[in-house]
């Protein structure tokens, strides 16, 4: 499997409870597994099925200044606002720390059509990938994956299943 995508099949990602306190983090993705009972969604009070996670950071996997990256999510969140899309704060690290790059959790709302306006929006700030979580799983979503897999339009299976498949 390539580096990058096992790399982002390794991503925590980070958020706050709305009482402030609570931490929480999606961990041990290769099996699919959330690390607090009752799923993000849950403890998010999201009353949706799915969320996406999309950043800014980094176009196309480059590592870029932090005021580049910050300049690129403020426009991203202007982005979202124009479109009527709400986000929560996420942050997505390697575990142990070793890169971090602020994100944006979207409920996932089919009558805003939410997943086709967050793909689109990632294809424009040039992000190989978002992700689609649920409760219990966390799904990584090919984007501009050409550079990876030769082909665009591919995805990864739900957790667990390490292969990978076209999106019809």
């Amino acid at each position: 499997m390539n580096h990058l995508v096992e790399s982002y099949l390794k991503t925590e990602l980070i958020f706050s409870t709305p009482d402030g306190m609570s931490w929480g983090a999606v961990s041990d993705t290769t099996q699919g597994s959330v690390s607090k009972p009752g799923g993000v969604l849950g403890l998010l009070d999201l009353e949706v099925s799915s969320a996406l996670i999309i950043t800014a950071w980094n176009p196309l996997g480059r590592e870029c200044y932090f005021e580049q990256n910050e300049a690129l999510q403020s426009n991203l969140i202007i982005d979202l606002q124009k479109r009527g899309l709400t986000f929560i704060p996420v942050l997505g690290q390697e575990p142990g720390g070793g890169w971090k790059e602020e994100s944006l959790l979207i409920p996932n709302r089919v009558e805003l059509k939410t997943f086709e306006q967050v793909y689109l929006l990632a294809d424009n700030y040039e992000q190989n990938a978002i992700f689609e979580i649920t409760d219990t799983t966390k799904r990584l979503v090919g984007v501009r994956m050409k550079e990876i897999f030769g082909e665009s339009g591919y995805r990864l299976l739900p957790l667990g299943t390490q292969s990978i498949s076209k999106d019809v």
